[in-house]
């Protein structure tokens, strides 16, 4: 995708972006670069302040991986065109035009080289700067009007008119950095469907009575979310046990399904063994083997306070020789350790969620343009849309993705 470069033909587009966000900043500058006036407005007092708490302040930026496949999305066709116009090449592209060099990790997680967000944030702005945007910040938005030429930004008492608005606000998560909500209603009430938004990428809270030993335990493992028996997710990845229940990408990955069904019979399974089941039950049943303690079997795999937990729950004495376990002794310690099980009360709060679910109904907006088809004129970008991405860049791409796409349709 290139960014389209006004010819001086056609009448300029003063063009309004609410939300300074990692949308907001890609629609200006792509509206800018389009030819557009462009305004951005937001609530904080600098811009980006948003991208600094991505990826742990190192700002993941997107992923080697990113499909359609891999996002939650009421319609995967739309995703799919959406992504296929501006893809990851396209934004390293971009991203290395304006500052920002990138690296993948082994697993394909890209970041800046400076693993600065504090240094992307300050590469975005001075592109905004370079590009001539006008910033209005601290400014709440009250309110977006259509008008006979175009649309009205109300902000509190002023009335600003702009041929086309580009709407990037978010969702509600992290709500100190102002993704509170607040043009929520006003999207509904100019006629689009929004979906309920709730916690996603959050952790996972659970009935930990009985497990205080496991507080501040970390490993990887496989995380199935089950309700009422019945598996309706899985992923793996890193867990970290904590005193209200489960943080880490391994549940943060399947926290936004809490909120789609009911908590009633809600439960977590852990295999805490991932790909070394098949080794560990041969070493405890191996009879040629040392006759080591079962303790420094289990934890050869897992963190040792963890199987000394483990262990305890199905009463087995950690300094039991393997040679004095029964069949099935050994059948109720893997069965233990292969579906280690919590019950599930819901996730913590949007103070402490990545991203949000819900948002604007997909179908409503042109997935060549991010503009609405509802409201002739407004475009949508980033979190406000009811798209959800795992943790590792995804929703960051997502964000550069349609940001990048509305602000070259705004700009005409």
């Amino acid at each position: 995708m290139k960014s389209g470069i006004s010819s001086g033909k056609a009448p300029v587009k003063k063009v309004a972006v609410i939300g300074s966000g990692p949308a907001g900043l890609m629609a200006a500058l792509f509206a800018a670069q389009g030819g557009g006036q462009v305004t951005i407005i937001d609530t904080n007092e600098h811009t980006g302040r948003k991208l600094l708490v991505t990826g742990a302040g190192r700002c993941n930026l997107t992923n080697a991986d990113v499909a359609a496949v891999r996002y939650a999305c009421d319609n995967p066709v739309w995703l799919n065109e959406v992504l296929l116009q501006f893809s990851r090449e396209d934004l390293l592209h971009y991203l290395d035009s304006i500052g920002i060099p990138t690296f993948a990790t082994f697993d394909g997680w890209y970041y800046p080289v400076s693993e600065s967000a504090h240094a992307v944030a300050d590469a975005f702005d001075a592109a905004l700067i370079s590009l001539g945007v006008e910033k209005m910040l601290r400014k709440q938005v009250t309110g977006v009007q259509p008008t006979a030429n175009g649309l009205n930004v109300l902000l509190h008492r002023d009335a600003l008119s702009f041929d086309r608005v580009v709407i990037a606000c978010g969702g509600k998560a992290y709500p100190a950095m102002g993704s509170d909500g607040s043009l929520h209603g006003i999207i509904h009430g100019l006629g689009h469907k929004f979906h309920p938004v709730n916690p996603a990428l959050a952790p996972i809270t659970a009935d930990m009575q009985g497990m205080q030993a496991l507080q501040g335990i970390r490993l990887d493992a496989d995380v199935t979310l089950k309700q009422a028996g019945t598996a309706i997710g899985k992923t793996f990845g890193n867990i970290i046990f904590t005193r209200w229940g489960v943080n880490g990408p391994g549940v943060m990955d399947l926290s936004y399904l809490v909120h789609a069904y009911s908590t009633k019979d809600m439960g977590l399974e852990f295999n805490l063994l991932h790909r070394h089941e098949a080794w560990l039950r041969y070493a405890l049943l191996n009879e040629a083997g040392l006759n080591l303690p079962v303790r420094v079997l289990v934890q050869s795999i897992l963190p040792p306070k963890l199987a000394s937990f483990m262990l305890s729950l199905v009463n087995i004495p950690a300094d039991t020789p393997r040679s004095k376990l029964s069949a099935g002794q050994v059948s109720s310690l893997m069965e233990q350790l292969t579906n280690f099980q919590l019950t599930v009360t819901g996730t913590r709060g949007f103070e402490y969620c990545q991203v949000s679910s819900g948002g604007v109904a997909v179908e409503e907006v042109h997935p060549e343009t991010m503009e609405s088809l509802i409201v002739p004129g407004l475009y949508f970008a980033g979190e406000v849309l009811d798209v959800v991405g795992p943790c590792g860049g995804y929703n960051l791409h997502f964000a550069f993705t349609t940001g990048a796409i509305a602000g070259q349709g705004a700009a005409g």
